[in-house]
């Protein structure tokens, strides 16, 4: 599992059983810039997720800019561009394909 940046010996909560890779990278991403204030999974769910469904990119975008952060989406952007990002210490979230051959079958999209 994961562990709070700003407390190593604290760990993070996982996703568990439900189908929430986006609300629970965006809170480990609030978590990373917002410190103990950031909502957590659970109350990231019930204001993004309508059922145990994945999370749209616009969805989470507009969370975290409900938070007060400048958060954008980007689409087909070059590896470069993300490397300078995390060079400069700004959290990135990518939604990755696990079955790139089958880009029509969205059930196996992730957030990480």
């Amino acid at each position: 599992m994961p562990r709070d940046p700003g407390n190593p010996a604290l760990w993070l909560p996982g996703q568990g059983r439900a189908n929430a890779c986006g609300t629970t990278t965006l809170a480990y991403v609030l978590r990373y810039l917002l410190g103990a204030r950031a909502p957590d999974r659970p109350r990231l769910d019930r204001a993004i997720r309508r059922a145990n469904i994945f999370s749209a990119p616009a969805l989470l975008v507009e969370c975290a800019q409900r938070t007060g952060l400048p958060a954008a989406a980007y689409n087909g952007i070059d590896l470069d561009f993300v490397l300078r990002l995390v060079d400069s210490d700004i959290p990135v979230m990518v939604l990755i394909d696990t079955t790139p051959l089958d880009l029509t079958d969205t059930a196996n999209l992730h957030w990480v």
